[in-house]
């Protein structure tokens, strides 16, 4: 039997997102028929409380490892780059003076020896977890959270058993290389040149070796590959079976077979010639989940089980609908920036009338310490509910229970900092859209991303099946201050010199959508932000609004508006979202429907499916009354877009990609 040694140093505590994701792989290797050796550290306890989260059962666990990943003086793990602290990685080049200089000299070398002794103790580790292991060609090593600094410990260890060469060695990195999006990339070259100095270091010992590369997102792929050391590419992130659209079977019984049939069909279709162009908001048919999840109550007011996958029931009634921040609380996830803004502006028409209740996750309250994202609801409330209209959940929670956190959840609210999470990915939404949730993300990253192309697909449906009016350029009113470029290309940067421009509506039009093509830069990274003002006949500002939007594979980007009643004309700005650098687009048009005589407010539109984009945190609340205007209608389609996405996230998926050698190899020579 061939053997899968999966390994993740930083696996110290039951659960969490690393216990998380080795669970999900090792599980799938079982089932692969692989004999399967776990590595963790050595800390981890031997039994779990929680059966669920029990790695014995799973294969032989080894508990050798020393250190974690997140080590003080890694370039890619490092705890005080994490920080935004500073690395010692040479002389500064300005002289700091004699007495500068030599403690600059002290960290240096400090920093050095830590780093030499990282290295060193992981390959003693390695050591002894694959000691006596007799190597064949089937036999695959997988490092599911690695830094330079774990590949050159992986490196030296190899070095010293040529027979390992008879197996495949597979290293995961999730951290950035880089910071921010690619535009501010140049600037950040000194980490570059570290990093790739390590990474030639330790593949000078592997000249024979197999070694293949990989990162949990294929915005990390493109940082990493330039590096120029060898091809990374993006692994399929495994997402729990706890959390699949449907009840995920590892066997293979008819039903098993029938539900990854559909599955893959569901898949298919959305990767078929013109399905690419629309995204269908209709009905579909959905198995039956006939799982229960309700292990108990998690809350202190238990709301009746509408919660099934296939479920249409309204939760517009005496249960109030939870709106979930689920995950630990971390500086770069902005908890404290944004959640008590929103709730000082939701509190009087839904928190405390007991429409929403905001559901927290926070980790217990350490002695002597002040209690984490401790909000505060305003001094004189409005209105009265029996439901409490915030509910601080424990982080981390049993496995169980986190299930039912995530199944219970209505909306998923996971408003991070854009700028962080950009190539970063977060389990959490994997999650939420297996298990068919709609979710609220920040523009401009790596969350947004994954809901963007149905969002886009729903704005072209719109225009699809019923009249328009069609604007074009020449139709358009616009400042002196920026003119439209030759060929009609409009030019703008982040607010010193935005384009805008204006145009009259109908009295009956109700929907307005505007279509571009980017025109430069064409790479990835950069966002076009589209904010909107309509104004009535005499010049009174009715309604604001504002949506970000980057690149598409096909077709024109796209974003749809609801128009108000009584608008006359309405004012566009574009900006560059994030960079002071300039961009510009090419071929706008605005299409707006031909209204027939309905009143206005009640034909407003969904402007997304799945979930909604913000803008920024000011935008949040609208964000959120965008889903529970049309709650049914984001349900539904989310619903629809878990199948594909677990599919895809299937931690089956995940160990094939790693075994297929002949598409999945980096031969480093």
């Amino acid at each position: 039997m061939a053997n899968f040694f999966l390994i993740d140093q930083s696996l110290r505590d039951a659960g969490g997102h690393h216990g998380d994701y080795v669970q999900c792989v090792a599980r799938a290797a079982n089932q692969m028929g692989f004999l399967t050796t776990i590595g963790t550290n050595r800390r981890l306890p031997k039994k779990s409380a929680d059966p669920l989260e029990n790695l014995n059962c799973l294969g032989l666990v080894r508990r050798v490892f020393n250190s974690t990943v997140y080590h003080r003086d890694s370039h890619l793990a490092g705890l005080r780059r994490m920080k935004n602290g500073q690395i010692p990685m040479g002389m500064p080049q300005t002289s700091p003076g004699f007495l500068k200089g030599l403690r600059h000299r002290i960290e240096v070398f400090q920093h050095r020896r830590r780093r030499e002794k990282v290295i060193r103790q992981f390959a003693k580790d390695c050591e002894i977890f694959f000691r006596n292991t007799l190597f064949t060609p089937q036999d695959h090593a997988f490092f599911a959270t690695a830094s330079e600094l774990e590949l050159m410990g992986l490196a030296v260890f190899l070095s010293k058993h040529p027979r390992a060469t008879q197996a495949r060695w597979h290293m995961q990195f999730h951290f950035n290389l880089f910071e921010g999006r690619p535009p501010e990339y140049t600037r950040q070259s000194s980490t570059v040149k570290a990093v790739r100095s390590c990474f030639l270091a330790a593949l000078s010992r592997l000249s024979y070796f197999s070694v293949n590369f990989y990162t949990t997102s294929q915005e990390l792929a493109e940082q990493y590959n330039q590096l120029g050391v060898g091809e990374f590419f993006p692994l399929p992130y495994p997402i729990a079976h706890e959390f699949a659209p449907v009840p995920q079977i590892f066997d293979s019984s008819p039903v098993a077979a029938t539900i990854l049939n559909f599955a893959q069909q569901q898949q298919q279709q959305q990767q078929q010639p013109g399905a690419a162009d629309s995204f269908s908001t209709e009905s579909t048919a959905h198995f039956n989940d006939p799982t229960e999840f309700m292990r108990g109550p998690l809350f202190k007011a238990p709301k009746p089980n509408h919660h099934s996958i296939s479920g249409s029931k309204s939760v517009f009634g005496d249960t109030p609908i939870r709106v979930t921040c689920p995950g630990g609380i971390r500086r770069e996830k902005g908890h404290a920036e944004y959640l008590q803004p929103l709730v000082n502006e939701i509190y009087a028409p839904l928190l405390a009338t007991g429409q929403v209740q905001l559901v927290l996750q926070r980790p217990p309250r350490k002695i002597l310490h002040p209690e984490k994202l401790d909000l505060q609801l305003p001094k004189f409330p409005v209105g009265s509910s029996d439901c409490d209209p915030i509910v601080y959940v424990t982080h981390p929670l049993a496995r169980a229970k986190y299930q039912e956190l995530i199944r219970t959840t209505d909306i998923g609210l996971l408003f991070y900092d854009s700028q962080i999470y950009y190539s970063r990915r977060a389990g959490v939404l994997g999650e939420l859209l297996s298990a068919g949730k709609p979710i609220i993300v920040p523009a401009g990253c790596w969350l947004a991303e994954q809901i963007q192309e149905p969002i886009f697909r729903h704005g072209d449906q719109q225009f699809v099946d019923q009249e328009f009016r069609r604007t074009r350029l020449a139709d358009l009113r616009w400042e002196s201050q920026n003119v439209p470029m030759p060929g009609g290309t409009l030019s703008f940067d982040d607010g010193r010199r935005p384009f805008r421009f204006e145009m009259d509506v109908l009295p009956t039009e109700t929907l307005v959508g505007l279509r571009f093509d980017w025109h430069w830069p064409n790479e990835p990274g950069v966002y076009c932000r589209i904010e909107m003002t309509q104004v009535d006949a005499a010049g009174k500002i009715l309604e604001k609004s504002c949506q970000v939007v980057g690149h598409r594979q096909s077709n024109k980007p796209n974003v749809l508006m609801n128009l108000a009643a009584g608008a006359a004309t309405l004012r566009f700005s574009l900006k560059n979202a994030f960079h002071h650098s300039t961009a510009s687009v090419k071929n706008v048009e605005i299409l707006t429907t031909r209204g027939l005589g309905e009143s206005t407010e009640s034909r407003r539109t969904p402007q997304g499916a799945v979930g909604v984009i913000a803008a920024d945190h000011e935008h949040l609340a609208i964000s959120l009354k965008e889903i529970l205007d049309h709650l049914e209608h984001y349900r539904r389609t989310a619903e629809e877009f878990s199948h594909p996405w677990y599919t895809r996230h299937d931690p089956s998926r995940t160990v094939a990609h790693l075994i297929s050698s002949e598409l999945y190899v980096t031969d480093v020579a």
